[in-house]
């Protein structure tokens, strides 16, 4: 009986998350669960210039490894982002460590603080992870939102003194 009390309040949560994220629909959410999984990251290395083939740390293989997806819009470009917190990084160098980098620029990600490769999650761990993840694309969303609002503020402000200067004329 126990069990099912837990089950019918995990329930209830996942409902009342799933309340939460219908008011943000613009949000990526598809591509982001994607990204969790390291073989759909590691796709996205198409033209990644480090290789493991040539002893590089930084390769496609560890970038991914460490939650990060290729965002490189030419070649040579080395331009990546974490699936969970969203941060991104460049100027990467053959001999740089992805995990190393990754906690250094980010060591409040969830999936740096869990510390395990995909095949050693647990059920909780995956939900954690998506969670945090869902967190980071709503606040990223609100942030963008947010700047856009200021700007168009600050224009409105904007014409409205240059209206205000022409009738003092």
């Amino acid at each position: 009986m126990e069990v099912y009390g837990v089950f019918v309040s995990f329930s209830i949560c996942l409902a009342e998350f799933g309340e939460i994220l219908s008011a943000y629909q613009n949000v990526n959410l598809k591509k982001s669960t994607k990204m969790m999984f390291y073989r759909n990251r590691l796709k996205t290395f198409t033209s990644w210039p480090f290789s493991s083939e040539k002893q590089d740390t930084c390769s496609a293989e560890c970038m991914a490894a460490a939650g990060f997806y290729s965002i490189c819009k030419k070649r040579n470009d080395t331009s990546v982002k974490c699936f969970c917190c969203l941060k991104e990084l460049d100027g990467w160098e053959a001999m740089d460590s992805p995990w190393e980098e990754h906690r250094r620029h980010q060591s409040n990600c969830t999936f740096i603080m869990l510390n395990k490769m995909e095949p050693e999650w647990m059920l909780g761990d995956y939900i954690e992870l998506q969670q945090r993840m869902v967190i980071k694309y709503l606040e990223y969303d609100q942030s963008w939102e947010m700047e856009n609002l200021e700007h168009e503020l600050d224009k409105k402000q904007r014409s409205l003194q240059k209206e205000k200067r022409k009738k003092k004329r």
